[in-house]
């Protein structure tokens, strides 16, 4: 009997810690679960007018890195609701409407709000708001979805018959927007100090002479940079109205431990040693641009990492031409879901030496956009920098290294936010001076971008 009474009193214990384990499981599960979305909109609004969006995450204990996005069709624009954005960096491109954060705000309940402006006063029939929440559990990354829709009348302008339901109007032929709306890029809060422009001012172009030219056409990558031991690479692939097949090809000048791919865009991702490739039989037609992302994990540590690459395409006479990916000091991290530069573990480049400019100090940060760099100064600058359609005034400024030597750069600015100097790289890119990047100064001094991050950061 004392052998029996032992036998239910330890079943009785493995009973309980069963339940234990089980109840702790269901405490896990339901901690993920409780992550709630919720996206309100109006029933109704009509073509050509604008509507709120507002977003509410219950995020719980949910902490770090995370993203909200929702994808529009053509004909619908997003602008920030400046007044509630909760921390968020928040950016409108390529019709994807994003919230970015670094690291979520402590409240549980997160709202976000956004205002959609139907451009095409012609449109008709139920717009379907999906979005995606988008954090981690621990080194798992999880996601919430939630929808909305509106029903979306023509203007009363619109005649009965001139009417295009919002599907049709995505498949229309020459339904693209209009160059003025093209050069108009949507504000951004000065924290969020990332961006990318979008091509569509190239698309336009190429449209209007229904050819894809290769000066249309380039890749820009931004410079590695690590977080957590592994290094994130992304990539700019600006294609104008490109169709068919391409590839982009990779080479890392060293072994890794691991390559993996996060944002393929239906490409097809494979490894072979140090060679990384994405193959599409049919490239991303919705957009003028995209971008992809992969991460390494070097052997060792923080090892350095550097990359060649190429993009490759046929043209719709099948012919097969390809140009070189170029490294550049930009963020396109925004973009795709990989921890924000601004996280990256890696120091900052070492200070330039104080400037003499030939214009007024700008007091504060300020941006713009360099076009040349040179050690003898361009005699005619003006002559020079129309060569390549360039019509703003470009300033000289001059940096002393020692006293027989100095370096001349020829810049464009200044812009008030970040994402201004961007569009104007952007633009300046397709004109042909592929070399022009971003620089940032704060009173007149020139600083890196990482310090002018977190100079953006410190104003909030």
């Amino acid at each position: 009997m004392l052998y029996k009474f032992h036998i239910f009193v330890n079943m009785k214990k493995l009973l309980f810690i069963v339940a234990a384990l089980g109840m702790n499981i269901g405490l896990l599960q339901a901690q993920v679960n409780q992550v709630a979305l919720k996206i309100f909109a109006a029933n109704q609004a009509t073509a050509g007018e604008s509507f709120m969006v507002r977003v509410s995450i219950n995020k719980q204990n949910v902490n770090g890195f995370a993203r909200f996005h929702v994808d529009l069709p053509r004909g619908f624009e997003a602008d920030l609701v400046e007044s509630e954005y909760s921390g968020a960096v928040f950016d409108f491109r390529d019709q994807r409407v994003r919230f970015v954060w670094a690291n979520l705000p402590e409240e549980q309940e997160v709202n976000i709000s956004y205002r959609v402006r139907i451009t095409e006063p012609r449109l008709k029939g139920t717009l379907l708001l999906p979005g995606r929440f988008t954090y981690t559990i621990g080194s798992e990354r999880q996601t919430t979805d939630a929808a909305a829709q509106v029903t979306i009348v023509p203007s009363p302008q619109i005649a009965a018959a001139q009417a295009i339901d919002i599907e049709a109007y995505q498949n229309e032929e020459g339904a693209q927007p209009s160059e003025e709306t093209s050069l108009n890029f949507p504000p951004v809060p000065p924290a969020a100090a990332a961006g990318v422009g979008v091509g569509v001012e190239a698309a336009a172009i190429s449209a209007r002479s229904n050819t894809v030219r290769t000066s249309d056409i380039f890749v820009v990558r931004q410079k590695p940079y690590m977080v957590d031991n592994e290094y994130y690479v992304n990539i700019q692939i600006t294609k104008a109205l490109l169709s068919g097949s391409g590839r982009v090809d990779e080479e890392l000048t060293a072994s890794a431990s691991k390559i993996e791919a996060i944002e393929t865009k239906g490409a097809l991702f494979s490894v072979d040693g140090t060679s990384i490739s994405f193959v599409w039989t049919e490239m991303p037609t919705d957009t003028g641009n995209f971008v992809i992302a992969y991460k390494v994990t070097p052997w060792q540590g923080n090892a350095p990492l550097s990359v060649n690459g190429r993009f490759s395409y046929s043209d719709s006479s099948g012919n097969t031409t390809s140009v070189n990916i170029v490294e550049r000091e930009v963020d396109f991290s925004v973009y795709v879901p990989v921890p924000p530069l601004v996280a990256a573990s890696q120091e900052p480049e070492a200070p330039v030496v104080r400037q003499r400019e030939s214009q007024p100090v700008q007091r504060g940060l300020v941006f713009k956009v360099q076009l040349l760099a040179t050690r003898q100064p361009v005699a005619n600058r003006d002559a020079y920098f129309s060569g390549y359609n360039i019509t703003d005034v470009v300033a000289e400024e001059v940096y002393e290294f020692d006293p027989k030597q100095y370096t001349y750069k020829y810049v464009v600015g200044p812009f008030k936010k970040y994402e201004q100097a961007q569009s104007y790289r952007d633009t300046v890119w397709r004109k042909g001076i592929t070399d022009a990047f971003v620089t940032c100064y704060y009173n007149g001094d020139r600083i890196t971008i990482q310090e002018a991050l977190m100079i953006s950061n410190r104003k909030r």
